[in-house]
């Protein structure tokens, strides 16, 4: 969802969220690594927040924890 205040002000951008997956594939400390608007910042960390489990990242066969960053692009069309 589109930030009312962020859609009022016009604001449009790409915020970049830094997480962690753990070895179980859950979702763990987000973060924005990268912002432009506070309340668009805060709509991309509840939405990575709420994913679903990911595949764990695999190294000598076993699960790790992998850090990802992923952009989120905010367009008013």
């Amino acid at each position: 969802r589109y930030p009312k205040g962020s859609k009022m002000r016009g604001a449009q951008g790409t915020v970049y969220i830094k997480f962690i997956i753990d070895s179980n594939g859950n979702v763990t400390s987000v973060e924005v690594e990268k912002g432009f608007d506070i309340e668009c910042d805060a709509e991309a960390v509840r939405v990575i927040s709420l994913m679903k489990k990911w595949k764990a990242g695999i190294q000598n066969g076993m699960p790790v924890s992998v850090r990802k960053i992923l952009p989120l692009t905010f367009k008013l069309e």
